[in-house]
């Protein structure tokens, strides 16, 4: 049976304008969904292609930099769980910690019961992270290598979490990484060791995020064509890459202690190392937004350095 309009033309501009508002409500919605981080499916840093879906609201990171990553994307209050060393922001310091060094207690992760774990790659074991998803839990793993690869992630969280803030968290640190590496563009090269442990002696090679720290403050990591990504070395070796800095990346307290080891050696001294200078790991290892804070003080230092 046909439709007949009860009210002739006026019923029909009603209904007009009806399908209008239903289209704008529409469209308002999806403008919402996209700036809540809808996003297409990416592929995360362990191969899977991850479709951000339905909002995350149970987070647990297994590492310090995921943590900040998730908190600066807007989805503090979604993280649930950590892991050891999270000390910021300070309210992280207050969750419960699941892993520490590498391994998780799957026990209370289970407890937890999150929806979305996100995993460091190179700091947890692979057999860890498939532990993990054969509890049917969720995981994406990250892989932080470059400066540019913060904004990547502050936005791929903000999708996988549903977040209102993550774009324009991405864009801020997009301009003052650009603002960072233009004031310290055109510095003299430096030879530099970049120390993470005195027992062994350990440092980073050319494929860490430190690296291109270094090279943005006019610095050459003097360990940057080593085959793993966390080398020990011997002080013989050392001494024969001759750097003009050791940068010292350790807590304050350890910090002391190793940069005055370094001062009273004299076979570095006499190898060309001229300044020993201690860097806060929390800011430059970490690869987080709070990383340009990292960049500044590795260029502070070394221009400290050139003098």
């Amino acid at each position: 049976m046909p439709i007949r309009w009860r009210d002739g033309p006026s019923s029909l501009r009603w209904s007009t304008a009806f399908i209008r508002l239903a289209l704008v409500l529409l469209l308002a919605a999806l403008a919402a969904l996209t700036s809540a981080g809808a996003a297409e499916p990416f592929t995360d840093d362990a191969g899977r292609r991850i479709a951000p879906g339905p909002p995350a609201a149970r987070i647990v990171t297994l590492a310090p930099h995921l943590a900040e990553l998730a908190f600066a994307a807007g989805a503090g209050d979604r993280v649930v769980g950590v892991s050891s060393y999270t000390d910021w922001p300070e309210s992280a310091q207050r969750l419960p910690v699941i892993a520490a060094n590498g391994q998780v207690d799957l026990e209370r992760l289970v407890a937890l019961q999150p929806d979305l774990v996100l995993a460091w790659t190179s700091g947890v074991p692979a057999q860890e992270v498939a532990r993990i998803e054969r509890l049917g839990m969720r995981v994406v793993s990250v892989e932080i290598r470059r400066l540019e690869d913060v904004a990547l992630w502050l936005r791929r969280i903000g999708a996988l979490a549903g977040t209102t803030t993550a774009e324009a968290a991405a864009q801020r640190y997009e301009r003052d990484l650009a603002a960072v590496v233009a004031s310290h563009r055109g510095r003299p090269t430096v030879d530099v060791f970049y120390q993470i442990w005195q027992d062994p002696l350990m440092t980073l090679n050319g494929a860490h995020l430190v690296s291109q720290i270094l090279a943005v403050c006019g610095g050459r990591n003097v360990y940057g064509d080593a085959p793993t990504l966390a080398p020990v070395v011997s002080l013989e070796e050392l001494i024969a890459t001759r750097p003009r800095v050791v940068l010292v990346a350790a807590p304050p307290a350890q910090a002391g202690r190793w940069v005055a080891a370094w001062r009273t050696d004299r076979r570095l001294a006499a190898a060309g190392a001229q300044h020993v200078l201690p860097i806060d790991p929390a800011l430059a290892n970490r690869m987080g937004p709070r990383v340009l804070d990292g960049v500044n003080a590795v260029c502070v230092a070394l221009e400290t350095a050139r003098r």
